[in-house]
């Protein structure tokens, strides 16, 4: 089966100096954004487990690695504060580890939209300067040791503080994320992510996916129910080119259920080996 990837961001923060000639410390867009953005990690949160469903899975599944007898695939997860967690890919028969491990990356790199990682804590390792101050506020990231996959990033804030776009550079191409949020009745007055527009060009090959959310509530807490991901992938052509266009567009979506919060489960079989 051909890897999925929908990863979404990179890496910054930590600075010494900037072009504006300030230090670290003056730059707290990236601390107000935090505390501005819903957790439920914030709200008591500390022991869940859900099931997730791709909605295209079985018929991937079926047409790329030739399983035939399959019925239902789906993933349990099982997260315990502050972030040990493990997934369970069940409906699958005996075997097929690898691809096993390749489809636990696919809903790994979801899980950022029911858990959310603080954004400081994503971006550490880079030098950072304020690129424009109005009218929003452009924040570049530059990695000092050009060690890193990633070797520049741009943010892009609004005069509210709401983080809108993140964009990364690096020599294997560039990816520009565009960033919708707003706040919800459940979430205290914080920023929670409506839409997230992601377009990474390598070479001639541009791969737009949008991802749309909606959420639920559970035991107090605001948890993602459904996105909705709607993908593009076409090759870039120069304008005067008379030839047929290479594109293709895909749309699944991923839903969430039976949600635990609290239960104590999760901490049982992360520590215990519990079964179902």
């Amino acid at each position: 089966m051909k890897k999925i990837n929908l990863s979404v961001f990179g890496c910054l923060l930590i600075a010494l100096l900037f072009n504006f000639g300030v230090s670290a410390q003056t730059i707290d867009e990236i601390e107000q954004y935090d505390l501005r953005s819903y957790s439920p990690v914030n709200y008591g949160l500390k022991d869940l487990v859900f099931e997730a469903r791709i909605s295209t899975l079985i018929d991937l599944l079926k047409e790329r690695a030739n399983i035939s007898n399959i019925v239902d695939v789906y993933f349990k997860i099982y997260w315990i504060f502050p972030g040990q967690y493990q997934i369970v890919v069940e409906g699958l028969p005996q075997g097929f580890e690898e691809l096993k491990a390749e489809l636990r990356e696919v809903i790994k790199e979801r899980l950022d939209y029911v858990i959310p990682i603080e954004l400081s804590g994503k971006l550490r390792g880079y030098n950072l300067s304020y690129k424009e101050k109005t009218p929003e506020i452009k924040i570049e990231g530059i990695d000092p040791t050009q060690t890193k996959s990633i070797n520049r990033i741009e943010l892009t804030f609004e005069s509210n503080g709401k983080l809108n776009r993140f964009q990364t550079f690096s020599p294997a191409g560039v990816t520009d994320s565009k960033i919708s949020s707003s706040v919800k009745p459940w979430s205290h007055n914080k920023w929670v992510i409506d839409s997230l527009k992601i377009e990474t060009l390598q070479g001639q090959f541009k791969n737009t996916t949008t991802n749309r959310l909606s959420y639920t509530t559970q035991s107090g807490v605001g948890l993602p129910e459904k996105i909705i991901v709607n993908t593009v992938q076409e090759v870039i052509v120069p304008a005067d080119y008379k030839g047929k266009i290479e594109k293709a567009e895909m749309s699944s979506e991923i839903v969430f259920s039976k949600y635990e919060v609290n239960s104590g489960k999760a901490q049982r079989f992360l520590t215990q080996g519990l079964q179902r």
